[in-house]
């Protein structure tokens, strides 16, 4: 993959992508760098437009809803369709993220809810008020999802820190003050906790206390740094996988495929139509049925089925129910 960044920005992405709020001392000096160095490297990427922004990974698990996917097949492809169905979804908090895609389907959704019910009420919404039509669509519940990063930045020398959201286990409920800080820091930028009290307008104290407490309940995993993929040229795609009886051992193999491969940036196991997904970021189409290939090879009559969606456009992402969209 060629990178239109030096090694040494290589290395510093690959360290910092999913530390974003970690003290640039500690981070300089696991590199061997000193922090000048470090702090010049890093702010050249932002000015750059390599890093786009600092965001929050959140596990809705943690506040006792879960991630469902939506596969959609619409019954017309026009441009004005897409147009509409995504101001819809940006209308409406629970749908976190939404893109176009191609092959077996047009439109890939996630989500936010209590259940499948609630999930299936909420797309019943979106499409009621998109007013297409869909010839099918395909639901799966999101068990864990693993961000890894973009290993490709550093192949094989340093490998960053793995962000997991999971289903719901104990989870905590949120209140107004708790969304009003989860609002502002999904959508707005900032680096500091006196910007989250000023946006959230909150007393800084309590602003700071507040958002550890979320770190601390979970709903918080860890910070991102969103990179922009145009620097790296490369393209995004959806492996889909089922499996014709699925075991642990399955699972735990394709979880290891997808950490052995550096162009996986993240992956997770799921329950419904699809069994597992890949997600990856590549510039190189070979790379896909290389995947593949190395999923028949590893897993062979387990293997019922794979699909391959290439994603062309992000509408939304980041969102999270406000106090109140859910019980």
């Amino acid at each position: 993959m060629r990178l239109h960044i030096t090694e040494t920005e290589a290395r510093v992405l690959a360290q910092v992508e999913h530390r974003a709020r970690e003290p640039h001392k500690k981070l300089a000096r696991e590199l061997k760098m000193s922090v000048r160095s470090f702090r010049y490297r890093l702010e050249s990427l932002m000015r750059r437009g390599v890093i786009r922004e600092m965001r929050p990974f959140l596990n809705p698990g943690a506040a006792g809803l879960a991630d469902f996917t939506m596969f959609l097949s619409l019954s017309s492809r026009t441009t004005k369709d897409f147009s509409t169905f995504a101001e819809v979804c940006r209308t409406i908090p629970e749908v976190s993220w939404f893109a176009r895609c191609g092959g077996l389907y047009d439109i890939c959704m996630t989500i936010m809810a209590e259940n499948p019910v609630k999930a299936h009420s909420i797309f019943n919404n979106v499409v009621t008020q998109a007013k297409i039509e869909t010839r099918a669509h395909d639901l799966v519940t999101r068990l864990r999802f693993h961000s890894l990063g973009r290993r490709f930045l550093n192949p094989g020398k340093l490998v960053g820190q793995e962000l997991i959201a999971q289903a719901p286990t104990h989870p905590s409920s949120l209140d107004k003050i708790d969304h009003q800080i989860l609002e502002f820091i999904i959508h707005k930028p900032w680096k500091t906790i006196r910007d989250v009290a000023h946006g959230a307008q909150l007393p800084p104290a309590t602003a700071d206390r507040r958002l550890k407490h979320l770190e601390q309940r979970g709903v918080i995993v860890g910070y991102r740094y969103i990179l922009n993929l145009h620097h790296f040229g490369a393209s995004i795609y959806k492996v889909l996988v089922l499996l014709g009886r699925q075991d642990q051992s399955a699972i735990e193999t394709l979880e290891k495929i997808a950490r052995n491969t550096p162009v996986v940036s993240s992956f997770c196991q799921s329950f419904g139509s699809w069994d597992f997904e890949f997600n990856l970021e590549t510039p190189n189409a070979s790379d896909i049925p290389a995947l593949v290939q190395t999923l028949y090879d590893q897993l062979g009559n387990k293997l019922q089925d794979t699909r391959v969606l290439p994603l062309f456009e992000f509408f939304k992402s980041g969102s999270f129910p406000k106090k109140g969209s859910t019980k």
